[in-house]
């Protein structure tokens, strides 16, 4: 989950949506669900792709790179 006015606002709705009057505690309840307990934010996002623009991981080929906190397990 980025943490992001976009993302907000929409998870804002779906706290409308099922009935839910505290967005705040929707929200850290989501928040919780990820195993690393925060949210993502930009600047992680964009380490990652700098690290793969980078030589370093000149064998990496094809790979999903997964940036969910342990949320998404494959």
């Amino acid at each position: 989950m980025m943490d992001t006015e976009m993302q907000r606002s929409t998870e804002a709705d779906l706290a409308k949506l099922e009935g839910r009057e505290d967005i705040e505690a929707f929200l850290a309840e989501r928040t919780r669900r990820v195993p690393l307990g925060r949210r993502t934010d930009c600047e992680t996002v964009a380490a990652a792709v700098i690290w793969l623009a980078l030589d370093a991981p000149d064998y990496v080929t094809a790979e999903r790179l997964n940036i969910s906190g342990g949320l998404d397990k494959d």
